[in-house]
């Protein structure tokens, strides 16, 4: 029997048995079609699904490490008879790396340091992380540390391998200030 109606047809097999072999109906196919259709379909939005969990987990770390960085610039100015101090940060992005801060140091002087690093987001961000702590660390270990023996060693720990071989640069500029005399 062949080209039955119902979409059935027989063979022998080896054996000498009939083999029955279907091929669906129209209705079938439709069906099939359908549940095709919805399985691609959940298999797209649970892709889409992860992927907007998955912004949104980076979102979240980013804004986290933007507060990070704020906590990095001095919330008020030092406030000193000497001198009065004003200083303002607004961030363009949730992170870059622009870069002020005060460091009180010995026989009555202040250290001001601005800096900014090329480039935008993350990387500037890091960079720039990078740097204060250079700074800090250099100051605190040599408090009576000239300026350009400064700009020197922090440019030499700098390029050792926080932007070597990397298209960045920092600027910096940092000041002392006698306060004392």
């Amino acid at each position: 029997r062949t080209n039955e109606p119902t979409g059935q047809t027989s063979q022998p097999s080896p054996q000498g048995r009939p083999i029955r072999r279907s091929w669906p109906t129209a209705g079938q196919t439709d069906s099939a079609t359908a549940g095709s259709a919805q399985a691609a379909a959940a298999v797209v939005n649970a892709r889409l699904l992860a992927e907007t969990l998955e912004a949104e987990r980076y979102a979240r770390q980013i804004a986290y490490a933007g507060e990070v960085q704020r906590r990095m610039i001095p919330a008020t100015p030092p406030s000193l008879p000497a001198v009065e101090i004003g200083a303002v940060y607004r961030p363009t992005y949730q992170l870059g790396g622009d870069l002020y801060d005060f460091i009180l140091l010995p026989k009555g002087n202040l250290g001001v340091g601005i800096a900014d690093v090329s480039g935008k987001g993350v990387p500037a961000a890091l960079v720039m992380s990078a740097c204060s702590g250079i700074i800090k660390t250099v100051v605190e270990n040599e408090p009576t540390i000239s300026v350009s023996q400064l700009a020197r060693r922090v440019n030499e720990l700098m390029g050792q391998g926080i932007i070597k071989d990397r298209e960045m640069f920092v600027t910096l500029f940092f000041c002392k200030f006698d306060l004392a005399g």
